[in-house]
């Protein structure tokens, strides 16, 4: 096991690729939810990759002002003078030994704003972060001047590696881990779905300490956060409210809804004194998106061929999730079965999706009376792929009717407690073994490059 001190993040391989191939053209812009740990990962990316670090915290920072009026022509001397101003930083060098980090942007527009300056006036890398930048890019957009990443809570893997595990996980099949490993892999699920993946309260859960306190702090800046954001659309004694609401509507709304913002604020009646108007509603849950604390899930109708946005939602961390729930006392069989669906969920979309599949993110399938869970298309043989999850032991009818239909060209079972196996395009497997799938398993298909014209030579 490793030093709690510090959890190595499988992100800080795409900061390195940033650095190799775009560091010199292009702006490192780190989004993601607050307490997701972006500042440890790009501090440490940092300190062991350049020979000077200048670090600029501007959510505590109190005068910004040689940085917030800079322009092209100015902003060396600009920066110089800043550092100078604080003796605690190194003085300002522009080569590409240096990286600027400019921290938590999002609480300075005119600092976001600098993004196309530094990076096309400096010689040195800049990197930005920003815990929800909604409010900023609603005015600017810094586009072909950055690099964008989204962090996110920690995943399995990364828990599979701090626990040691992961060489083992990488080389070995799905059925010689379950074969060899399968309690262990097991219990290690277990522990992320009550624990999840914000670093500070898996720190707490490695030294034993209790985490419900450490789940009520994390809540309590959310809700300071959305208090501050959305004071002139919510009242502040609503928030708690939403929270429970929308975990209640997750569990019940299994098949998604075209008005789940309506749905949402319908429910808030019957569980406070004060109905929360659609409006707040929506503002509140636009805001925990934008925030990276939720994420929409999209429908596709298979009979139609039509694609409907953002008929399901699902939190980005599971263990914050399991909590709300504990909570509020929501039905314990229905929160196995949302957070199975969850973890599965985020194993698909955060482990490089874009790369792997067609389209911008995983989305459920519905015909007729038929449901499934998640359908993606493979890159690797552009075949369909559905999936259904299933926490218990249930059979999965939709998942049958759907490949004897054609309408899925290979199916995945992912059960709580599964046999591996394969019998007539249905492969069966674990759910905590899902990222080990290959989604390969119909003709491979060469992605055609574009060709480099003479004019270009």
């Amino acid at each position: 096991m490793q030093d709690a001190s510090y959890i190595e993040r499988f992100i800080e391989k795409d900061f390195h690729d940033w650095k190799d191939n775009w560091a010199g053209s292009k702006t490192l812009l780190v989004k993601g939810c607050r307490q997701v740990g972006k500042t440890t990962s790009v501090r440490h990316f940092a300190a062991e990759n350049y020979k000077y670090v200048i670090y600029v915290d501007v959510r505590s920072e109190t005068d910004l002002s040689l940085l917030e009026s800079a322009s092209e022509s100015n902003v060396v001397e600009r920066l110089t003078s800043f550092c100078e101003a604080h003796p605690e930083m190194h003085a300002f060098i522009n080569s590409p030994d240096t990286v600027l980090i400019l921290d938590e942007v999002q609480e300075n527009k005119a600092i976001y704003e600098r993004i196309r300056t530094f990076n096309r006036s400096l010689d040195c890398h800049v990197i930005f972060t920003g815990s929800n930048l909604k409010l900023a890019q609603d005015y600017f957009q810094p586009a072909g001047d950055c690099i964008s990443m989204t962090m996110y809570p920690l995943s399995f893997e990364e828990y599979i590696n701090y626990f040691g595990g992961y060489e083992y996980y990488q080389k070995n099949s799905i059925s010689t881990i379950c074969k060899e490993k399968y309690q262990w892999f097991q219990d290690l699920y277990s522990v992320y779905l009550r624990v999840g993946g914000y670093p500070e309260i898996f720190k707490s859960y490695v030294n034993g300490k209790q985490l419900d306190m450490q789940f009520e702090a994390l809540l309590d800046s959310f809700k300071s956060e959305l208090r501050t954001r959305t004071a002139e659309i919510c009242d502040f004694d609503k928030i708690d409210t939403m929270f429970y609401t929308i975990c209640e509507v997750l569990c019940r709304e299994k098949k998604g809804n075209a008005r789940i913002v309506e749905v949402t604020s319908k429910l808030t009646e019957q569980v406070a004194s004060k109905r929360i108007s659609t409006k707040e509603c929506n503002n509140i849950l636009s805001w925990l998106q934008s925030a990276n604390i939720i994420n929409f899930c999209d429908k596709k109708d298979l009979a139609t061929g039509e694609l409907y946005s953002s008929e399901r939602f699902y939190f980005e961390d599971l263990g914050l999730f399991c909590y709300l729930c504990r909570k509020y006392q929501i039905d314990a069989s229905a929160v196995l079965g949302i957070a199975a669906e969850t973890f599965v969920f985020k194993q698909l979309y955060e482990l490089h999706f874009i790369t792997r599949f067609y389209g911008d993110r995983p989305t459920f399938a519905v015909k007729n009376q038929y449901e499934l869970d998640f359908i993606v298309t493979s890159k690797i043989d552009r075949q369909t792929y559905g999936i259904e999850v299933k926490a218990g032991n249930n059979t999965a009818i939709s998942l049958k009717k759907m490949l004897q239909n054609k309408e899925i060209d290979f199916a995945i079972l992912a059960k709580g407690d599964a046999k591996v196996g394969e019998k007539e395009k249905i492969y069966t497997l674990p759910i905590f073994l899902i990222s080990k799938f290959t989604f390969d398993k119909g003709k491979a298909v060469k992605e055609d490059e574009p060709k480099r014209m003479d004019f270009f030579k």
